[in-house]
């Protein structure tokens, strides 16, 4: 039973130090998400967003979401596909807002009509 011990440690330091920071977690959810929807008004709708977990839907895009972390990986964005059209982006502690404008960033370099617009 001492491995009880080492994921009760995590969970007492998860309750003792981090709950009073989740309202950062959740403010950068909601930065992330409005920077994407102003890149197109169907990837993010930041009302859907309430805690740090968001869902961008890049069905408009016209590119797969698997081709879509492929592209942010390029731009040192790790994440996975939740579906076909779907990616699942989270927010959390060592995720700064410099990381959610780089975020930003990326999709609007990647993003087709952004593409299209700046060449």
């Amino acid at each position: 039973m001492r491995q009880a011990g080492v994921i009760a440690a995590a969970g007492r330091v998860a309750l003792e130090t981090m709950v009073d920071r989740l309202s950062d977690d959740h403010r950068k959810a909601q930065k992330l998400a409005t920077g994407l929807r102003a890149i197109h008004n169907t990837i993010c709708d930041p009302s859907d967003v309430e805690t740090n977990i968001l869902f961008v839907d890049v069905s408009a895009s016209s590119v797969k979401a698997s081709e879509w972390c492929e592209r942010l990986a390029a731009h040192d964005i790790k994440c996975r596909p939740y579906s076909a059209s779907k990616i699942r982006l989270l927010t959390h502690a060592d995720i700064s807002d410099a990381n959610v404008e780089q975020v930003v960033r990326a999709f609007a370099t990647e993003w087709p009509s952004q593409r299209t617009r700046d060449a």
